[in-house]
């Protein structure tokens, strides 16, 4: 199955983020939106994993979580990949690396390589994504409107609290992905 590991964002962030998303929306380029419901902070893309290997990805998560307590993150800056100017992935994140997220995707790639499940070859980002271009050259307009969102959410950033993280599967099809949860390993509390 295809899967990957992530963390939720309650419904006030994903309604908050929304908002965000349909200012963008708004200046008509062609972009595939990620819908409310499936937005959320990539940890770790799985991609084909064997159904068998899932319990072994749940136990490391679970003994992961018993290590680790809650703790927020505050969205304050809103980007592109490679660029606002070229922008193939438009995203919400954090201007400087959330430590405590750092710390888990590091625990993560540890313990996932013992099952053979290899590193990432890029540095983490802290981020969610809002949508895709379809077509760069029709998306312009994005990189103003990236550049008004970003002094917006500085001044008032998105906060949410990490409660858990989860293994979903993801399966594609033409409406777009639909994302099942395996797995939500809570983080322990006080």
């Amino acid at each position: 199955m295809r899967a990957f590991i992530a963390i939720e964002l309650d419904l006030a962030a994903k309604k908050k983020i929304s908002s965000l998303q349909q200012e963008l929306k708004n200046l008509s380029c062609d972009v595939k939106w990620v819908d409310s419901d499936n937005l959320h902070l990539t940890l770790k893309f799985l991609g084909q994993v064997p159904e068998e290997q899932t319990d072994q990805i749940c136990s490391v998560l679970e003994k992961m979580a018993k290590e680790k307590t809650p703790y927020s993150i505050a969205l304050d800056c809103i980007g592109a990949f490679p660029n606002p100017r070229n922008p193939k992935v438009i995203w919400v994140g954090t201007r400087k690396q959330n430590q405590q997220t750092q710390n888990i995707f590091n625990q993560i790639e540890e313990d996932l390589s013992h099952l053979g499940i290899p590193r990432e070859e890029k540095d983490f980002s802290c981020h969610i994504t809002l949508g895709r271009s379809r077509n760069t050259l029709k998306c312009q307009r994005i990189a103003s409107g990236v550049e008004k969102l970003d002094k917006k959410i500085l001044e008032n950033p998105i906060e949410f609290t990490v409660q858990k993280i989860t293994l979903f599967e993801s399966k594609l099809s033409k409406e777009g992905p639909a994302y099942r949860q395996l797995k939500a390993a809570h983080l322990k509390t006080a």
